[in-house]
C-alpha cells in the first residue's frame, strides 16, 4: 500500500472514531439535569397542592413556576445535546465507511501490472 494512501486511511480513520466517540459522550447524558428537574418540580407541586389555602400557597406556586422554567430549558437543551450527538455519530460512521474507498483503491492500484 503506498505511504500516502496509508496515512489517509489513518487519518480519516482515527477522526471517524474520534467523531464517534464524542457522539456517544454528547448523547449520554443529554438528559439528566431534565430528569433531576423533573424530580424537585414533581416535590414542588405535591408542597404546593399541600398548602392550597395557607399564606405560603403564593410561595410555593412561584417556585413551582420557577422550576418548570428550569425544566423547559434542560429539556430544550438536552434535544440540543442530542440532536449534536446524532450528527457526530452520523459523520463518524460516514468517515469510517469512506475509510474503505483508500483500501479499495489499493487493492485495485495492487492488481493493475506497473510498466
Amino acid at each position: 500500500m503506498n505511504k500516502k494512501m496509508l496515512i489517509a486511511t489513518a487519518v480519516i480513520s482515527l477522526t471517524g472514531m474520534v467523531f464517534m466517540v464524542l457522539g456517544w459522550t454528547e448523547r449520554s447524558g443529554a438528559f439528566e439535569q431534565a430528569d433531576f428537574q423533573k424530580e424537585r418540580l414533581d416535590k414542588a407541586i405535591k408542597s404546593w397542592e399541600a398548602a392550597q389555602g395557607t399564606p405560603e400557597e403564593t410561595q410555593r406556586k412561584e417556585r413551582v413556576e420557577e422550576l418548570n422554567g428550569y425544566l423547559q430549558s434542560d429539556l430544550n437543551s438536552g434535544a440540543k445535546r442530542q440532536s449534536r450527538g446524532n450528527m457526530y455519530l452520523i459523520i463518524g460512521v460516514l468517515l469510517l465507511f469512506c475509510d474503505a474507498i483508500p483500501f479499495l483503491l489499493a487493492r485495485k492500484m495492487a492488481r493493475t501490472p506497473t510498466e
